[in-house]
């Protein structure tokens, strides 16, 4: 993406401006974390899932489709910004599983996790490419 972008004249160069889409996104998280808190013991945690559900699955739809690399940026900030998901579940867990399942529950929340992080950039890589007209391949 950074090298579409035109940041980086080669793949090999593209390590910098990677890391700070993956920073920025958790740079969201950090500040937003306490308030979704606070906001889910207030007005209910399925309410403020299922809203930042939403919000996070059409902003990374959005960072995709980005035109240029700050808007990524910005996009990734909102992202992390509007996903207290796993924070909230991790809270809720123990009150909704039974204690002898909790180990199985937490840990599918890191598979389901790890699943996603291997994902997610090749779809938001094939969206780049799309966006730009350069779909030369097939996932």
């Amino acid at each position: 993406m950074t090298v579409d972008f035109g940041y980086a004249d080669h793949p090999d160069e593209a390590g910098y401006y990677a890391g700070l889409l993956a920073g920025a996104f958790m740079l969201g998280r950090m500040v937003s974390a306490t308030p979704w808190g606070i906001l889910a013991d207030k007005y209910g945690k399925v309410k403020i899932l299922k809203l930042n559900t939403i919000v996070g699955g059409l902003l990374t739809i959005y960072f995709g489709l980005a035109p240029n690399y700050w808007v990524a940026v910005i996009v990734r900030v909102l992202t992390g910004f509007f996903n207290p998901v796993v924070a909230i579940v991790k809270a809720t867990l123990p009150k909704i599983v039974e204690k002898s399942e909790t180990h199985r529950a937490m840990s599918f929340i890191s598979i389901t996790w790890a699943f996603g992080l291997s994902t997610g950039p090749v779809i938001g890589g094939w969206l780049s490419r799309w966006c730009c007209g350069s779909y030369n391949y097939v996932l």
